[in-house]
């Protein structure tokens, strides 16, 4: 028997509004919310600055898809992804398994903007600077298409929060309240 649809993944790039649109759109459907870059910084009791500087990417990776794994049959409830979270394909699969993936799209000049400089630091993927943004959206951009349904999200949370209900009550009839 398949598993129950009951979970909401935002995926995108960082930058992209996955964890502010998620607590909203949670918070709007009285749904719960999880971020998973959260869940594995609880896992492994530290940020993932730190997590990637000492274990490296790989480690974070592991953790990452265990952090996934372990919100199955916790929803109704939104989940705001890591940005490199959909790059595996098991990922990918667990999903859509379980859940609707739903990516929010934002150009790169609206995400350089978003990503000042102080933020970049705590960013482990672009510790060379803005300039690994680009190639980071080119590298990314066919899996997150992957996506079942994809949103603009270059407008305020609560805007892209609303057109994206809008859209999922039309795109996918009965998956919210």
């Amino acid at each position: 028997m398949p598993a129950k649809k009951d979970l909401l993944f935002l995926t995108g790039m960082l930058g992209s509004g996955k964890t502010r649109v998620g607590k909203l759109l949670a918070r709007q459907l009285g749904w719960k919310f999880y971020d998973t870059d959260h869940e594995v910084e609880a896992a492994a009791g530290m940020t993932i600055a730190a997590l990637f500087e000492k274990s490296g990417e790989a480690r974070f990776r592991r953790l990452e898809s265990d952090a996934l794994r372990s919100l199955k049959g916790k929803g109704p409830a939104v989940v705001a992804t890591g940005g490199g979270l959909p790059l595996r394909s098991a990922n990918r699969s667990f999903m859509k398994a379980v859940g609707i993936n739903v990516h929010l799209s934002v150009p790169t000049a609206v995400l350089a903007r978003r990503l000042k400089a102080a933020s970049i630091k705590k960013r482990p993927l672009l510790k060379n600077g803005l300039s690994a943004l680009k190639t980071l959206a080119r590298a990314r951009a066919k899996i997150y298409a992957e996506a079942d349904l994809v949103v603009l999200a270059s407008e305020s949370p609560a805007k892209v929060a609303a057109e994206l209900k809008t859209a999922l009550r039309t795109m996918v009839p009965g998956f919210l309240p």
